[in-house]
């Protein structure tokens, strides 16, 4: 029950951090739905570091679930991502389609390996701070 709960409480606030950012960067974007961009990099960065972490520090089942399908799930968003693609597209916006796609994949992937070799790292500094992970 604790990771259902973990999940639901994580997605909500994942969620509700989307919104806010969507909302903040409303007006920048021209047209170009920057804010789905930047939560996407963002959320493949912070579930990079999250993995890793977690590749070497021991944590609680509903901690990892908590924030990485809870918030890193709600706080991402491949529905919109594919949507944004597509309206760009079928307005004509070949360029911008392309390279909302492009950034979105590569850059997303490059952040989330950085991610986890940063959080590999801090994981690493953790555990050897003497302290213990699964506390």
């Amino acid at each position: 029950m604790a990771n259902v709960v973990a999940i639901f409480v994580g997605g909500a606030a994942g969620a509700y951090v989307r919104y806010l950012i969507n909302v903040g960067l409303l007006g920048f974007g021209y047209g170009f739905p920057l804010g789905t961009v930047v939560e996407n990099l963002l959320g493949s960065f912070v579930l990079g570091v999250l993995s890793g972490v977690f590749l070497v520090v021991q944590s609680r089942e509903w901690m990892k679930l908590g924030l990485g399908v809870g918030l890193c799930g709600g706080f991402t968003t491949m529905s919109t991502f594919g949507g944004d693609a597509f309206h760009l597209w079928m307005d004509g916006q070949m360029l911008e389609a392309a390279s909302y796609v492009s950034v979105s994949v590569i850059f997303g992937i490059a952040l989330a390996f950085l991610g986890i070799h940063l959080g590999m790292k801090a994981g690493a500094l953790h555990g050897k701070s003497g302290k213990v992970g699964a506390e």
